[in-house]
C-alpha cells in the first residue's frame, strides 16, 4: 500500500493519525514492520522534498501537455473544418471556371457570327452601291432619252406646224370660186 502512494501525497500521509492517535510511522514501529519503518523514515528525509518537487513539475508538465493536446485537438478540428471550407471553395471555383469557359466559347461564337454579319453587311452595301450607280446611270440615260424625245417631239411639232401652214396655203390656192366655207359664204378666187 505504501508503494502506491504518490509523492505529492506523502507529506499528508506521514501526518495522518489512526483511532489510536498514532502516525503511520508509529504504527509500523509498534507492529515491528522494519521495511515499512525504513520506508517511512526515508520519506521524511530531504530527498523526499526533492522527489515531491520533481513530481509536481512532472504533474505541471503533464497538465500543460494535456492543455496543449486539447489545443491541438481543437486546432485539428478547426483544420478539418478549414479543409472542408477549402474543398467547398475549390468546387465553387471549378464550377465558376467551367461557367467562364462556356461563356468564353459562346462569346467566341458570337464574335464569329458578328464578323460574318459584318461581311454580309459589307457585301450588301457593295451590291447596293453598285445598283445605285447602275440606277443613276440608267436615270441619266433615261433623262437623255427624254430630252432627245422632247427635242424630236418639238421638231416634229414644228415640222407639222410648218406643213399645216403650207397645206393651208395650198388649200387656199386649190379652192374654186364656187367653194364655200363652213358658214356658207363664197370664197374668193385664188389670187396669183
Amino acid at each position: 500500500m505504501l508503494t502506491s502512494i504518490p509523492p505529492d501525497k506523502v507529506s499528508a500521509f506521514l501526518n495522518i493519525k489512526n483511532e489510536d492517535s498514532r502516525t503511520p510511522l508509529e504504527y509500523a514501529e509498534s507492529e515491528g514492520r522494519k521495511e515499512s519503518v525504513e520506508l517511512l523514515k526515508s520519506w521524511s528525509k530531504p530527498v523526499l522534498a526533492a522527489h515531491s518537487a520533481t513530481y509536481q513539475k512532472f504533474a505541471a508538465l503533464h497538465k500543460a501537455d494535456n492543455k496543449k493536446s486539447k489545443a491541438l485537438t481543437n486546432q485539428g478540428e478547426e483544420l478539418a473544418e478549414s479543409k472542408q471550407q477549402i474543398g467547398a471553395l475549390q468546387e465553387e471555383d471549378n464550377r465558376k471556371t467551367a461557367e467562364l469557359a462556356n461563356q468564353r466559347e459562346e462569346l467566341t461564337k458570337l464574335k464569329e457570327e458578328l464578323v460574318e454579319s459584318k461581311q454580309q453587311i459589307s457585301d450588301l452595301q457593295e451590291a447596293d452601291n453598285r445598283k445605285t450607280a447602275e440606277l443613276a446611270s440608267q436615270r441619266e440615260e433615261s433623262q437623255q432619252q427624254v430630252v432627245a424625245l422632247q427635242e424630236a417631239n418639238n421638231q416634229m411639232t414644228a415640222d407639222m406646224a410648218a406643213m399645216m401652214e403650207r397645206l393651208n396655203k395650198l388649200d387656199i390656192y386649190l379652192r374654186t370660186p364656187t367653194d364655200t366655207d363652213e358658214t356658207g359664204d363664197q370664197l374668193h378666187e385664188p389670187q396669183g
